[in-house]
């Protein structure tokens, strides 16, 4: 029977779930529409706007959509303040992909009988993850969300196909292709293409799950194989330079080790960020697992040992699955945005053994608004206290200074580099890789690129490009390093700088 979308619940309504997101991000977010700050990459981007370097940083990584989507929109955007606009392209871009996900997991929720409440925590998960924070709040990962969109739409096209088979064949070239796209703007966003067959996989309806995964499974390395044909052809066609982060390591057990040390763990955390030096933040997301291993294996039919241990071997091998463009590459780093997959494959997890556990709609509905109200505090905390205003203030300060005003083409500039912790002495604020917590002239590649750029606003584009810039790690290195000091240069510490 037809039921008119009047009657359906709230949490099953696109205007309202709509509208929620739209609260949601309003109240986490809105300071990205009048800071301004400037973080790592960016400044490498807004000094060499033009030039190809910014296009090629992304090109030889195999995301060769993305080289030419930041060429032709730094092309616009000559100025700290034009960061801002592509920080809220990314925010419209994340709210349209939580909604996508709300819908696309409607219709995968309605076909295996899950909880209808799961489409709904999906898009506030999506919204509120620590990633999505990361690539809202820097602009250069401000493209992810097409990649999402391309990986989740390659998925769903396929799932249709294979609990409906009757559908047209063409879909399957659709699939390929729009996970191909998803990979060329950067792979890991590819990764969402595995939740709706891990949805399969968990789910209790009686079907035969078997096919419908290897399907899927195959198709997945298949578009990679592609992908890889396509990635070297390009390199080959449009001359781009060998780069070593793109390197495949065949090490399985060394990546399998480093896939059930800190990416797991930040998975399982329900986005608090995981300091792999406490006690505490390491514990907490081994209780969360041992609690839905619990939950599960009380749910489970039929509850016998091989059974079981099948089940969580498969998700196992779905979670590894998410997270592989990260595993098959030669650098073990475990960076946030490189999560947002597997997060959301976990997150679903145990999020449907507890909906599964309580007997009334009511319980439900409690659990689903207490997990909500967790994650909108979580994600205002990580954007808002963790990454958003002590980089205002790092960039307030360094942007204040008189120096930039009269600096000529003639001056030497001596720029100490902001210390790792120093967030953590200023504002207790402890950094987390390198996107939560660390300043962003920490990093060699930015403190140069960031002053040429405030010259240029400042001063003039002559000055910016003539001025001589050294910098260093600490005063100590300065001291050190140079024999033959520069006649009155213009010392600029930024430790010092966001100490006073």
């Amino acid at each position: 029977m037809m039921h008119h979308p009047s009657t359906f619940p709230w949490y099953n309504r696109n205007g309202i779930v709509l509208l929620i997101l739209l609260l949601f991000s309003a109240i986490i977010f809105t300071p990205i529409f009048t800071t301004h700050y400037v973080y790592l990459d960016e400044a490498y981007q807004l000094w060499n706007r033009n030039t190809d370097a910014g296009y090629q940083m992304f090109a030889k990584h195999g995301r060769l959509l993305s080289g030419i989507y930041f060429q032709k929109a730094f092309h616009y955007i000559s100025s700290v303040h034009g960061l801002i606009y592509l920080r809220i392209i990314s925010l419209a871009g994340w709210i349209f992909c939580s909604w996508l996900l709300f819908y696309c997991s409607g219709v995968w929720v309605k076909q295996l009988n899950l909880s209808p409440l799961l489409p709904f925590l999906l898009a506030i998960a999506c919204i509120c993850s620590s990633p999505v924070t990361v690539y809202v709040t820097w602009a250069s990962a401000g493209q992810i969300y097409l990649a999402f969109i391309f990986g989740l739409l390659s998925g769903h096209v396929l799932f249709l196909m294979v609990i409906n088979p009757g559908r047209n064949k063409l879909n399957y070239v659709l699939t390929i292709l729009l996970g191909i796209l998803a990979l060329l703007i950067y792979q890991t966003g590819f990764g969402i293409f595995i939740l709706p067959f891990l949805l399969v996989w968990i789910s209790k309806k009686t079907i035969n799950k078997h096919k419908p995964l290897l399907i899927a499974i195959s198709t997945y390395f298949i578009i990679y194989l592609v992908y890889f044909f396509v990635f070297l052809t390009y390199r080959q066609v449009l001359h781009t330079p060998h780069d070593s982060r793109t390197e495949l390591a065949i090490q399985p057990l060394k990546k399998l080790s480093f896939f059930f040390g800190p990416p797991l763990s930040q998975a399982w955390s329900l986005n608090l960020l995981v300091n792999l030096h406490n006690i505490i933040s390491q514990l907490f997301p081994v209780l969360l697992m041992a609690a839905w291993l619990i939950l599960f294996i009380r749910q489970a039919r039929p509850a016998k040992v091989n059974a079981i241990l099948t089940q969580i071997a498969v998700i196992l091998f779905l979670l590894i699955c998410s997270y592989i463009p990260s595993l098959i590459a030669k650098e073990n780093f475990s960076s946030y945005r490189t999560m947002i997959a597997l997060n959301l494959c976990v997150f679903v997890l145990p999020t449907l053994a507890i909906l599964q556990s309580f007997n009334t709609g009511r319980q439900k509905l409690a659990f689903t608004a207490f997990l909500s109200v967790v994650l909108l505090i979580v994600s205002f905390r990580n954007y808002n206290r963790n990454f958003s205003r002590p980089l205002e203030k790092e960039y307030a300060a360094l942007h204040q200074l008189p120096t930039f005003n009269t600096v000529n083409a003639n001056d030497t500039l001596i720029f100490i580099r902001a210390d790792g912790k120093l967030f953590q002495r200023l504002y207790g604020v402890k950094s987390y890789k390198d996107e939560f917590g660390l300043p962003s002239t920490f990093r060699d590649w930015t403190p140069e690129n960031l002053t040429r750029q405030i010259i240029r606003e400042m001063n003039s584009e002559e000055v910016a490009s003539k001025v001589t810039i050294f910098q260093f790690a600490d005063n100590a290195g300065y001291n050190d390093s140079m024999k033959i000091k520069p006649a009155n240069p213009v010392i600029i510490d930024m430790n010092k700088l966001l100490e006073k």
